[in-house]
């Protein structure tokens, strides 16, 4: 397989800059990630960070942090997206060898000149030797050694760290690798470190594994960035966040520097909404935190929560308050009460979910919206009252506070940042309408109303609102929305 485009461009534009830097860790993946995306971690020159910085700036890569973690001066993770190939590239970029525990990045290592100057070439790539990552990998996997609940993050990655210490056992030349170690490290042992990594390659009990390392972080005690009491306090800190992320069932936790976005998806039935929200959640959350929601149901809030709780009753009561029931009837002058009160509550509950949304998106979160609802009265998730204000009977009075109360609170809802569209020929809607699998499937008459009959959403100018045909293959229309999100983040 060929490298992706936008790594052979990141290769031409940093030797065209003159930045000296080095891939140098994990080499034994590097060839899939070049090729298939993923990430690539780079050792840049602390004099080149500038230069280096402007180079993956005008190639569009978007730097993001993570707030599980301790700040990291010299480190810093960049993402972009391969048009090309429909992929991402992570950079994680050190500025300085800062490494350690998984909790706790705890040392700064003065190897930086050893790991720019021990280089080879892959396609274009400067490479740290098999000896140089021989000596990082032994450090760094010691340091994951010394502490039990370290130890028990890693286990879920011993068989590839296996697969690591296997690949530089076959590549590294041991007498270069010791020479090296005493010229660049000299307070470290070469015969306990190799000692260490003998111990990973063969595989031995953690017990032994264990004193070995916390042999080695006592050689390694002058390059601790903490000193034992903060160390304590900032593990236990971390820990802590990370279980209740966890209990959260999240995801990443890396949030974009420039803040976060909210995204609604609209449309009519059968344009792909459910699977194109679906596939746009997969995608960003395994790079980004995001948090999605459903605008056309949102949940309960403490004011709807009981008449929310008797609505599967009142629709067995009272028909005409079910959806297509009111579609079909758009044109009627009058009403049930109770449609008007569910009206109100409804608008009541989207109000509350997207301004929680808003502010999640302004903090920093992700946020995908299927269905959004408009300023637009009539359209789709947005007020529907607006045509009965004129009502007769003992009760119009009530009617018309209700209508204006909808409308009222539908003004107040917090506008997306980006709504796509989803458009698809009408034949094509029906079509897809019949083969889905659905409890309660809408008719043929519902898709086409709704494709023919409503009003389109319209939204103010602060949000960016961008029509896309689904009518073209899935892939496709998966890419071009990845494009489309990808340039707005």
């Amino acid at each position: 397989m060929s490298m992706l485009n936008l790594i052979s461009s990141l290769i031409e534009e940093l030797s065209t800059a003159n930045v000296r830097y080095s891939h140098w860790k994990s080499n034994v993946h590097l060839a899939d990630a070049m090729d298939e995306g993923g990430e690539l971690d780079l050792l840049v020159r602390r004099e080149d960070a500038y230069k280096f910085i402007a180079v993956i700036s005008g190639l569009g890569f978007k730097r993001a942090a993570d707030p599980l973690q301790t700040s990291y001066t010299s480190v810093n993770h960049y993402y972009q997206f391969d048009a090309n190939s429909n992929k991402e590239v992570h950079l994680h970029v050190y500025f300085r060898v800062i490494t350690g525990e998984s909790l706790l990045k705890n040392y700064c290592i003065p190897i930086e000149k050893m790991l720019l100057a021990e280089t080879f070439s892959l396609q274009g790539l400067p490479v740290v030797t098999p000896e140089a990552e021989k000596i990082v990998m032994s450090l760094r996997t010691a340091a994951k050694h010394s502490s039990l609940s370290d130890y028990l993050l890693l286990r879920s990655h011993l068989q590839g760290l296996y697969d690591e210490a296997l690949y530089l056992s076959q590549t590294a030349d041991e007498g270069s690798s010791t020479a090296l170690l005493k010229k660049w490290l000299p307070n470290v042992s070469p015969t306990l470190l190799d000692s260490f990594f003998q111990s990973i390659l063969t595989q031995k009990n953690f017990i032994v594994r264990y004193q070995r390392a916390r042999r080695i972080r006592t050689q390694l005690k002058p390059f601790s960035r903490y000193t034992l009491w903060d160390e304590i306090q900032t593990r236990i800190g971390i820990f802590l966040k990370r279980i209740a992320w966890r209990l959260r069932k999240n995801k990443s936790s890396k949030r974009l520097d420039n803040g976060g976005i909210m995204i609604a998806f609209i449309g009519a039935e059968a344009v792909g909404k459910s699977t194109m929200v679906d596939e746009t959640i997969t995608w960003l959350s395994s790079i980004f935190h995001v948090q999605s929601a459903h605008l056309g149901k949102p949940p309960s809030t403490y004011l709807s929560v009981l008449p929310n709780m008797l609505l599967p009753l009142l629709r067995r009561q009272v028909p005409e308050m079910r959806t297509s029931r009111i579609e079909a009837d758009s044109e009627a002058k009058e009403r049930s009460i109770l449609y008007y009160v569910r009206s109100v509550f409804v608008a009541w509950d989207r109000r509350y979910l997207a301004t929680k949304l808003r502010r999640n998106a302004v903090n920093g979160q992700i946020v995908i919206c299927d269905r959004y609802p408009s300023s637009t009265v009539g359209a789709m998730d947005s007020a529907k009252l607006e045509a009965l204000e004129n009502v007769s009977g003992n009760i119009g009075w009530l009617k018309r506070i209700l209508s204006r109360k909808e409308k009222n609170i539908y003004r107040q809802i917090p506008p997306p940042d980006l709504v796509i569209h989803l458009t698809v020929p009408v034949d094509v809607a029906v079509e897809r309408n019949r083969n889905r699998v659905k409890v309660d499937k809408e008719s043929d008459d519902y898709v086409i109303r709704r494709h023919t009959s409503r009003k389109t959403p319209q939204f103010d100018s602060s949000t960016t609102v961008v029509q896309v045909d689904t009518s073209q293959t899935i892939d496709a229309t998966k890419a071009e929305i990845r494009q489309l999100i990808w340039s707005i983040l």
